[in-house]
C-alpha cells in the first residue's frame, strides 16, 4: 500500500460518483451534506483506497495469536503515511500550536529592540574592554621593551669599545716591540739579522702583560748564505737567556721553578724539521729537495722569546720548516701590516715553553672554568705576525725580521660588564671557518664551547664588532688560503638578559583594566539578569495559563478564552482594574452578586462520535499493586492513547480512574468523525495489548490480561466551559450517556458501536467493518438497544489485524482462532480439519482452564521471568548480610546436600514454635552494586522453571495462583522491612537507624534469608496440588494421604519442591543463598514453617498457632522467657500471617476461573 499515490481530488471517475450518489441516498448523509462544508466531499472517495481486501471481494489477511500486538500496531502507523490526507478533509493536517513557544515569541517581539540596544552596548563595552585592555599591556610591554633594548644597546655598545681598545693595545704592543728590536741594533751598531737585545724578557713581560699574549718572540730573516755566520753568532750572544732566567725567578707573578730549565747549550746551526731525516733536524745548508719537506726562499730562526724557554734546542729553529708558515709570512710581508692565523692549539708548545700547569694558571686568572666542562686548551688561540723594519717608524723601509706571539682571545671577553649585568653571548668567529662562544657573567666569563650557541631569536639584535683595523680588513679577507684569519666578536643578548626588564606588571595592570570592565559588565548584566528573571516570571505565569488553558480546551474554544480576557483587562484599565493574568478563563468573574454574566462560552455540535473505554480487570489488578504501580500502568496506557489521538486528530476529554474519553467531530466538524473514531479505537485496543505485554515483566502475573471495553456512540452533543472552579471543556447530551451504556454494556477486548454509529460508518462504505451483536442490549432509559461489534478482523485504518490476536483470548472471552464464539463469549474448541474433513493435530491445544498451550507456556515464562527478576535483588542482599568470614570447607562439602525429607517422620513433625533469628547486622556495602554470577541466575531461573512445570492444570491452586501470593508476600515484606522513619537524625545514623528496624520488624529487617525463604514458600505452596481439599484426599484413600495422614497437599508439595531445590543442577544457587549448614538448616526450617501455615483448615495447626500467639501477646506471656526468645516468636508468628495473608486474600479476589 505504500506504492499508492492519493487520487488528484479534482479527478472524477464513474465509481466515485456512484458511491457519492450512495451516499447522498442516505438520509444521513442528506442531513450531513447540508450542515457541513463543501470542501470535504472527497473524503469518502479517497478513504476506499484503504481497503482493497473489501473492494476486491477477497478475504482479509490473517493474523495468528501468537503474532505480537506491537507488531500489528505498526501497520496502523505504516498506514498512517497513506491515508493522512483522507482523514484531514484533503486539506493538510492543522499543527498544534505550542503556547509556551506562542507566548514567548510575543514577549521577544516585545523585547527585541531591547535586546538589540543591549547588545550593541555589550559589543562597545566589549571592544572598549579589549582596546584599553589590550591597549594597556602594550604600552606598559614597549616601555619595558624599550628599557631593555636601551640596557642592551648600552652594554653591547660598551663591550665593543672595550674589543676594540684591546685590538689597538694589542697592535700597539707589537709595534713597540718592533721598535725596541729596530732600535736596539741601531744603538748597538749591529746589522740585521745579527742583532740581540740582552733585557728581551723586560720587553716580553711588558707586552705579555694585559694583552692575552702567552709566548712572544722575534726571528730575524736569515739568507742561505749567512746560515753558518748566523749559528755561530747565535751560539756566542745567549747570555741573553740567563739573564731572562733571572728575570724571571725575581718576578712575583711567575711560576719559576729551576728544574723545568734544561742545561743545554743553544744550537750552533740554523736548523729546520724534516721528516726525511732520521732524527728530524737537519741545517738549513745541507738542505736538498731530496732530504727536505720544504725549502724556503729565506729563512726564520727563533731567536729570542718571553717567557724563556725550557730548552735551548727550541731556539735557532727555522719557523719556516713548514709551507703555510711560510705562505703565512709572506703574506704579512705584502700585507707589510699584523697578521692573525686561524686557531692554533696551545698543546703543542706544552713541555718546550712552557707546562700545562703554568698554562691552567694563566687562564684561570681570565676564565670561570667551574661553569664549563672544558680545559683551558679548548679556548681559542692564534698566532699574531708583525713585521720588523730595519728603519724605526718606517714603515715603507725593509722588513728584515718578524714578531710572532701566541695571543689567547679568553683575556679580550673578561671584565667587559658591570657586577649584576649578566647573560650576554659573544660569539668569536673568523675567516676561516671556526667558532666559538661566551657568556658574560658582570666581569666574569666562562666558555660555553667551540661553535655558535647564541639564541635564534635574537639575531636580529646582534652588535658585531671586528678584531683588526678597518684599514686593512678587506685586504686581510683576502689573503684567507694564506692562512690568514680576520676575527670578528659577535655580541647578543639572551633570554635571561631579557627577563631582567620583563615583569607580571603590564599583565597584572591589564587584567586589573580588564577586570574593572568585567564588573561593570556584570553589574550591568546583573541588574539585566534581574529585569529579565521579573519578565520571564511575567512570561512563564502567562505561558503556563495557556499550557494549562489549551490541555483543558480546543484550540477554539482557548482563543475565545484569551480574547475575552484581553477585553476584561481593556474594560478593567479603563476603570482602573486589571484583570488578573492568572485567571484566563474568568473563575472569579463570571458571576456579579447572585446574576451570572452572559459571557459564557458554549456552542451546540450536531455531528460527533463519542468514545468511552474502561479497563477490564482493573480493580481486581490494582487492588494488589503498590500505587506507584498502578500509575505506571495507567500513564504508560493513557500516554499511548494521547499519541494516537494527537495522530488521529480526536480530541481527548478526560480520563476517570481507569476510564478514557475522547470525541471527534468537535470543535472542529469532521464528516469522516465516525471513520476516524473507529481507527482510533480500533488502534488504542492494539496499544493497550503492547502496553500491558511490555508492563508485565515489572507490575507483575496477569497484567497482559488486562484489556479494554470500549463503546461508540454517533450523535450531537452540547459542548462548552463550565466556569468555576477546576473549570473544564464539557460535554453533555444523551450522545455521552449513550456512549457510556455502550462501552458498560460491552465485552473485553470489544468495540461495541450503536446504530447511529454504524449507519454512518455504512454510509461510508465501511459496513463490512461491522459485525451485528446476536443479541439486544438493554440500555438505561433507551430501553432494548440494537448494537453491533466493530470487527477485529477487517482492515480498519489499513492494518490486518486478526480477531484472535485481541479478541479471541479466550480469558477475555473473545473469538477463537476458528471464530467459533459462544454467546456467553467463551472459547469453544472446536477441531480444525482440512479441505478433506480429517483433524489437523498439533493445531491448537485447549487446556482445563481455557487457555492453549501456546498461551499457556508463554503466560508461565512470563511469571517465571517475573519471579526471578522480583528475587534476584534478595539475593544480593543476603550477600551484603553474610558475615565477612571464611566458611567452613567441611560444612559445605558434605552437610549441604543432607537435607532431605526428614528422617523417620513428615514435614508437619519439623514445625517449629520458635524460629530463631541473627542479631542485627549491618550491610558491608550497597547491595545494589553487587553483580551476581551468570551461574546464579541461570539456575535461579531453572528452578523456578521447574517448579512452574511441576504445577498441575487445574481451577485454582496453580502457578499463576502462586505467584500472586509470591507477589503479595513480596509485597507485604516490603511494607515490613522500609517502614519510613521520621525521625531524620535516627534515618540519617546508619547503625542507629538499622538497629531501630531490627527492633521494630523483630529481626525481619536484619535477615534477608528468612526475605528469601517467605517468597520461595509462597512460589512452591500449592506445588502439584491435586485441585481438591486435604479432608477429600483423606475420603478418597489417595496414596498422598497414607504418607502423610494431615495437611497432606502441603506436604507433598514441600517435599517435592525441597528434592528439587537440592538436586545438583541448583549447587551453586543453593551455596550461595546458604553458606553453611546452619543457614540450610534455617533455611528449610523458615519454609516448612510457612508452607504448613497454608494450611488453616487443620485444628490441631490452628491450636498450636492460637497458643503461640497467647504466649507471644496475651495474658499467657512468659515473663521470665529470654528476650531473644521473644523476639523470635513475634517474626514466626509475622512471616506465617503474611503467607496466609497473601494465599486468602488471592482466593477471595475476583479473578479469571
Amino acid at each position: 500500500q505504500k506504492s499508492k499515490r492519493r487520487r488528484p481530488l479534482t479527478t472524477t471517475t464513474t465509481a466515485t460518483a456512484t458511491k457519492r450518489a450512495q451516499l447522498h441516498a442516505s438520509p444521513t448523509s442528506l442531513t450531513m451534506a447540508h450542515s457541513l462544508p463543501k470542501d470535504d466531499d472527497s473524503h469518502y472517495d479517497s478513504d476506499d483506497e484503504m481497503d482493497p481486501d473489501i473492494a476486491t471481494g477477497g478475504s482479509p489477511q490473517q493474523v495468528t495469536d501468537e503474532d505480537d500486538s506491537s507488531d500489528a500496531y505498526s501497520h496502523f502507523e505504516d498506514d498512517e503515511h497513506i491515508d493522512s490526507d483522507v482523514e484531514t478533509g484533503g486539506g493538510e493536517e492543522e499543527k498544534e500550536r505550542d503556547e509556551l513557544k506562542e507566548i514567548h515569541k510575543l514577549a521577544e517581539r516585545e523585547t527585541r529592540r531591547v535586546r538589540l540596544w543591549k547588545g550593541i552596548l555589550l559589543v562597545i563595552l566589549l571592544a572598549t574592554a579589549a582596546v584599553v585592555t589590550v591597549g594597556t599591556y602594550r604600552i606598559l610591554t614597549d616601555v619595558e621593551e624599550d628599557d631593555f633594548q636601551s640596557a642592551y644597546n648600552l652594554f653591547s655598545g660598551s663591550i665593543q669599545d672595550s674589543i676594540e681598545e684591546h685590538y689597538q693595545h694589542l697592535t700597539q704592543v707589537f709595534r713597540t716591540v718592533s721598535i725596541s728590536i729596530t732600535g736596539a741594533a741601531a744603538a748597538q751598531g749591529e746589522n740585521f739579522p745579527f742583532v740581540t737585545l740582552k733585557d728581551f724578557e723586560v720587553l716580553g713581560e711588558s707586552a705579555r702583560t694585559g694583552t692575552g699574549i702567552e709566548l712572544v718572540g722575534w726571528a730575524p730573516y736569515v739568507t742561505r748564505e749567512q746560515s753558518v755566520l748566523w749559528g755561530n753568532y747565535s751560539a756566542h750572544n745567549q747570555d741573553w737567556i740567563e739573564l731572562s732566567r733571572s728575570t724571571v725567578a725575581s718576578s712575583p707573578s711567575a711560576n719559576y721553578n729551576p728544574s723545568n730549565y734544561l742545561p743545554e747549550e743553544v744550537p750552533a746551526v740554523l736548523y729546520s724539521v724534516s721528516s726525511k731525516v732520521p732524527n728530524g733536524f737537519l741545517p738549513v745548508f745541507l738542505q736538498t729537495p731530496e732530504n727536505s719537506d720544504f725549502i724556503p726562499t729565506i729563512y726564520n730562526p727563533l731567536h729570542q722569546m718571553s717567557p724563556p724557554p725550557f730548552s735551548n734546542v727550541v731556539l735557532n729553529i727555522d719557523l719556516n720548516y713548514l709551507e703555510p708558515a711560510y705562505i703565512r709570512q709572506q703574506a704579512m710581508v705584502e700585507l707589510n701590516h699584523i697578521v692573525f692565523s686561524s686557531v692554533e692549539d696551545a698543546r703543542e708548545y706544552v713541555g718546550s715553553v712552557y707546562n700545562a700547569e703554568d698554562h691552567e694558571k694563566f687562564h684561570e686568572g681570565l676564565l670561570d672554568w667551574d661553569k664549563t666542562k672544558f680545559d683551558s686548551f679548548n679556548s681559542p688561540h692564534t698566532t699574531v705576525l708583525s713585521p720588523i723594519y730595519k728603519v724605526i717608524n718606517d714603515d715603507t723601509s725593509e722588513i728584515v725580521g718578524l714578531v710572532q706571539a701566541l695571543v689567547a682571545f679568553d683575556a679580550y671577553v673578561v671584565d667587559l660588564l658591570p657586577e649584576g649585568v649578566n647573560d650576554i653571548t659573544v660569539v668569536l668567529e673568523n675567516t676561516c671557518g671556526r667558532k666559538f662562544t661566551y657568556n658574560l657573567l658582570g666581569q666574569e666569563a666562562y666558555f660555553v664551547g667551540e661553535g655558535d650557541f647564541h639564541e635564534v631569536e635574537y639575531n636580529g639584535m646582534v652588535a658585531p664588532v671586528t678584531f683588526y683595523d678597518q684599514e686593512y680588513e678587506e685586504q686581510a679577507r683576502q689573503l684567507g688560503e694564506k692562512d690568514v684569519c680576520v676575527y670578528e666578536f659577535k655580541i647578543y643578548p639572551t633570554k635571561s638578559f631579557e627577563d631582567n626588564y620583563k615583569s607580571n606588571l603590564p599583565m597584572i595592570l591589564s587584567i586589573v583594566v580588564g577586570c574593572t570592565f568585567v564588573f561593570m559588565a556584570i553589574a550591568f548584566f546583573m541588574y539585566d539578569w534581574f529585569v529579565q528573571s521579573r519578565n520571564k516570571k511575567v512570561v512563564n505565569a502567562a505561558a503556563q495559563s495557556s499550557a494549562i488553558v489549551s490541555s483543558m480546551f480546543p484550540s477554539q474554544i482557548r482563543d475565545q478564552l484569551m480574547a475575552r480576557h484581553q477585553e476584561q483587562h481593556k474594560e478593567g484599565a479603563k476603570i482602573g482594574v486589571s484583570a488578573s493574568p492568572s485567571d484566563p478563563i474568568g473563575r472569579t468573574s463570571h458571576v456579579v452578586g447572585d446574576e451570572p454574566r452572559s459571557h459564557t462560552i458554549a456552542d451546540f455540535y450536531p455531528h460527533t462520535t463519542i468514545m468511552f473505554s474502561d479497563i477490564v480487570g482493573f480493580t481486581a489488578w490494582s487492588s494488589v499493586r503498590e500505587p506507584a504501580q498502578v500509575f505506571e500502568l495507567l500513564e504508560s496506557v493513557y500516554a499511548t492513547y494521547d499519541r494516537i489521538a494527537k495522530k488521529r486528530r480526536i480530541f481527548k476529554v478526560e480520563t476517570v480512574g481507569d476510564s478514557y474519553v475522547a470525541v471527534c467531530g468537535l470543535p472542529e466538524p469532521r464528516r469522516d468523525h465516525a471513520i476516524a473514531m473507529a481507527r482510533f479505537a480500533r488502534e488504542c485496543m492494539v496499544g493497550m495489548r503492547a502496553v500491558v505485554k511490555k508492563l508485565e515483566l515489572t507490575l507483575g502475573p496477569e497484567t497482559s490480561d488486562l484489556c479494554m471495553r470500549f463503546g461508540l456512540h454517533s450523535g450531537p452533543v452540547t459542548a462548552g466551559v463550565l466556569r468555576g472552579d477546576r473549570a473544564r471543556f464539557q460535554l453533555f447530551g444523551d450522545t455521552m450517556n449513550t456512549a457510556s451504556r455502550m462501552e458498560s454494556t460491552g465485552k473485553a477486548n470489544r468495540i461495541q458501536v450503536s446504530q447511529d454509529t454504524a449507519d454512518l460508518l455504512k454510509a461510508a462504505n465501511k459496513g463490512q467493518w461491522l459485525t451485528p451483536r446476536e443479541e439486544m442490549v438493554s440500555v438505561k432509559g433507551k430501553g432494548m438497544m440494537v448494537t453491533y461489534w466493530l470487527s477485529g478482523s477487517s482492515r480498519i485504518g489499513g492494518s490486518s489485524v486478526m480477531g484472535s490476536s485481541l479478541d479471541g483470548d479466550s480469558s477475555f472471552g473473545g473469538a477463537s482462532s476458528d471464530g467459533s464464539v459462544g454467546n456467553d463469549g467463551i472459547v469453544v474448541a472446536v477441531p480444525a480439519t482440512d479441505e478433506n474433513g480429517n483433524a489437523i493435530t498439533n493445531m491448537q491445544v485447549v487446556n482445563p482452564v481455557g487457555k492453549t498451550l501456546a498461551e499457556r507456556q508463554a503466560k508461565i515464562e512470563s511469571m517465571v521471568k517475573w519471579n526471578v527478576n522480583a528475587m534476584v535483588p534478595i539475593i544480593q542482599k543476603i550477600l551484603v548480610y553474610q558475615a565477612p568470614e571464611q566458611e567452613s570447607s567441611s560444612s559445605r562439602s558434605s552437610d549441604l546436600s543432607s537435607h532431605g525429607v526428614n528422617n523417620g517422620g513428615t514435614v508437619l513433625d519439623e514445625v517449629k514454635e520458635v524460629i530463631s533469628l541473627p542479631e542485627a547486622t549491618i550491610p558491608n556495602q550497597d547491595w545494589r552494586k553487587v553483580e551476581l554470577k551468570p551461574e546464579v541466575t541461570a539456575q535461579l531461573h531453572d528452578l523456578i522453571n521447574t517448579i512452574a512445570l511441576l504445577y498441575r492444570d487445574n481451577f485454582f491452586h496453580n502457578f499463576e495462583h502462586a505467584s500472586h501470593v509470591a507477589m503479595a508476600v513480596m509485597k507485604l515484606t516490603a511494607r515490613v522491612v522500609n517502614p519510613k522513619i521520621k525521625d531524620q537524625s535516627i534515618a540519617k545514623n546508619t547503625v542507629n537507624s538499622h538497629e531501630m528496624l531490627h527492633g521494630f520488624t523483630y529481626g525481619i529487617t536484619s535477615d534477608p534469608l528468612l526475605q528469601f525463604a517467605c517468597v520461595f514458600s509462597a512460589i512452591i505452596h500449592d506445588l502439584d496440588h491435586p485441585g481438591v481439599s486435604n479432608a477429600t484426599l483423606i475420603q478418597e484413600n489417595s496414596k498422598l494421604a497414607d504418607v502423610y495422614k494431615r495437611s497432606v497437599a502441603e506436604q507433598n508439595s514441600f517435599d517435592i519442591a525441597w528434592n528439587v531445590f537440592m538436586d545438583d543442577r541448583f549447587t551453586v544457587l543453593r551455596e550461595t543463598i546458604c553458606r553453611d549448614d546452619y543457614e540450610l538448616k534455617r533455611f528449610r526450617q523458615i519454609m516448612v514453617n510457612m508452607v504448613m501455615a497454608t494450611d488453616i483448615l487443620d485444628k490441631d495447626l490452628n491450636g498450636f498457632r492460637n497458643k503461640r500467639w497467647g504466649r507471644a501477646f496475651g495474658p499467657e506471656a512468659d515473663l521470665e522467657e529470654a528476650q531473644k526468645d521473644k523476639v523470635d516468636r513475634k517474626a514466626t508468628i509475622v512471616i506465617e500471617h503474611m503467607i496466609q495473608a497473601a494465599d486468602v486474600a488471592h482466593t477471595m479476589q475476583h479473578w479469571h476461573v
